[in-house]
């Protein structure tokens, strides 16, 4: 069987201030918390060999206490000790239909992006259940993801939990923010090299867990990755810069932050104010999140908690 799970669209977790009185509004009234759609749930059944692809749905399934089931995953999910040991079947393009039906799987469960059709009509033909999910980065796509797959391995009440543990997160992340009454802005720095220098805009992880730790990304005028330029970056002035550990390892640390065009003009660079978080953190929209966001929340507003 294959099926298309449809998760819901990207929401708006912080309104958009357009007047000055809008920005002294409280962070406490524009954070969202409540928006997930209900859609037909899968039938359960008892999977006893699990393939997973896709690092949302290997993350949870972990979570949901899954791990006994679980005998591959691709190769891009090694952010745990669980997925370090197991077999990788690839990815995408180099992910074949000889790779997963090597492990006998009776599951497959895989990111749409994850899976080319080629490989899940081949694996499908030998009468496996492949179900393919598209997860977006935000809060509500990642509580209906976490439902789906309870669900369908038969541990709704587990999967129940997890859900009631992101939304206490974020609600202590809403509850703490009501005395603030200007959102900083963060921009975030992706960098693979020197020369390979990245920000994040809107619609991106990054872009999701600031806004979720009640922040503002600084970045809000433009979609997806973008070019780093000292335009772009003193023009965003932000309050802080965001980076994760291995950005800054591929810089061979703080030493080098001056080879970021612009960084050193800006208030942020001259202050030092760097927030690193684990790249695990930023792309972890599973079970993590609202630990995740109350994380950053806590680096980006200290006073505040």
């Amino acid at each position: 069987m294959t099926r298309t799970l449809p998760l819901v669209s990207l929401c708006t977790f912080l309104l958009t201030c357009t007047s000055s009185e809008e920005n002294v509004q409280s962070v406490k009234d524009s954070i969202q918390v409540d928006s997930t759609e209900v859609i037909e749930a899968p039938t359960p059944k008892n999977y006893q060999r699990i393939v997973a692809i896709g690092s949302p749905i290997t993350e949870i399934l972990i979570d949901l206490e899954a791990t006994d089931n679980l005998v591959a995953v691709d190769k891009y999910t090694t952010t745990t000790p669980v997925t370090k040991k197991l077999p990788k079947v690839g990815y995408g393009r180099i992910l074949t239909s000889e790779r997963v039906l090597k492990h006998r799987p009776d599951l497959v469960l895989s990111t749409k992006e994850a899976s080319p059709n080629n490989v899940v009509s081949e694996v499908q033909n030998q009468k496996i259940d492949y179900l393919l999910f598209e997860p977006q980065y935000n809060l509500a796509s990642t509580q209906q993801l976490i439902e789906e797959l309870a669900t369908l391995i038969d541990k709704k009440a587990k999967g129940q939990a997890i859900i009631d543990k992101i939304q206490e997160d974020i609600t202590t992340v809403k509850e703490q923010m009501s005395d603030i009454k200007y959102k900083a802005k963060i921009l975030y720095i992706f960098a693979n090299n020197e020369t390979n220098l990245m920000l994040a805009g809107e619609n991106t992880p990054a872009d999701a867990l600031i806004q979720l730790a009640g922040a503002e990304n600084a970045l809000n005028n433009s979609e997806g990755l973008v070019r780093l330029t000292a335009t772009e970056v003193t023009k965003a002035a932000p309050t802080y810069f965001l980076m994760t550990t291995q950005s800054l390892r591929s810089l061979e640390g703080r030493a080098n932050l001056n080879k970021i065009p612009g960084y050193y003009d800006t208030t942020a660079g001259k202050m030092g104010r760097l927030i690193l978080i684990d790249e695990s953190e930023l792309l972890d929209f599973g079970a993590s999140l609202g630990t995740n966001a109350l994380s950053l929340s806590k680096k980006i507003y200290p006073a505040a908690y």
